[in-house]
């Protein structure tokens, strides 16, 4: 019985400690206008993440994320990536995508993931 109580208490302080870490960042609650892949985000992961060698056609990283099929299968894991709370941040080495366009791409998705 100490045993499992011990077990026990060592469980409940390793799981406060590991989420006293998490990183919250707040879903904005509106967005304020429709967001167009073609025009507001595929230019992004164009310039971003397509790159040669990269996530394009020949992508040894197994993702290519060149338009807007291969975007919208994988678009809740690279908006974890993108904001830099899971996964290897990306751009790999590059610099982080400004938070207006993190917010673009995460009111693209609550916006149902259009292809327009």
């Amino acid at each position: 019985m100490r045993v499992f109580r011990i077990t026990f208490i060592l469980g409940v302080i390793g799981l406060f400690v590991s989420c006293k870490q998490d990183k919250i960042i707040p879903i904005p609650e509106e967005c304020p206008e429709p967001i167009s892949f073609a025009q507001d985000l595929e230019p992004l992961f164009v310039t971003t993440c397509s790159t040669s060698g990269c996530h394009d056609v020949s992508a040894t990283s197994g993702f290519n994320l060149i338009g807007y099929d291969n975007i919208v299968a994988n678009a809740d894991s690279l908006l974890l990536v993108i904001r830099h709370v899971g996964g290897t941040p990306m751009p790999f080495n590059g610099t982080k995508w400004s938070d207006e366009n993190i917010q673009k791409f995460q009111c693209w998705i609550q916006q149902g993931s259009l292809d327009n």
